[in-house]
């Protein structure tokens, strides 16, 4: 669904076979209500009403977004998947010595 994917804190999504759609979000603590608030209204004028289960804040810690996903010329998030998955293992790397 492509309200969820417009965002770049979407980590997973899948659609049941039984129709249901879910999503796994990740927000900065900071923008939680701003997100959560696009989020509703674009659902709202989709007719849907969207169940939300969250996590333990006491788990959460302070992030940026990732600026460099961004395509200012088509005005979009992107993930390019082979770039998300060579950073991640580099960070693994870094931090794991």
């Amino acid at each position: 669904m492509s309200v969820l994917t417009s965002t770049p804190f979407t980590w997973s999504h899948m659609k049941a076979e039984d129709g249901t759609y879910m999503a796994e979000l990740g927000f900065p603590i900071s923008q939680f209500v701003e997100c959560t608030q696009f989020i509703s209204n674009q659902l709202r004028g989709l007719d849907l009403s969207p169940e939300v289960y969250t996590k333990d804040w006491a788990c959460s810690s302070t992030f940026t977004i990732p600026y460099m996903m961004y395509n200012e010329d088509r005005s979009e998030w992107n993930l390019d998947a082979e770039h998300a998955k060579d950073y991640i293992l580099q960070m693994v790397k870094t931090y794991s010595s």
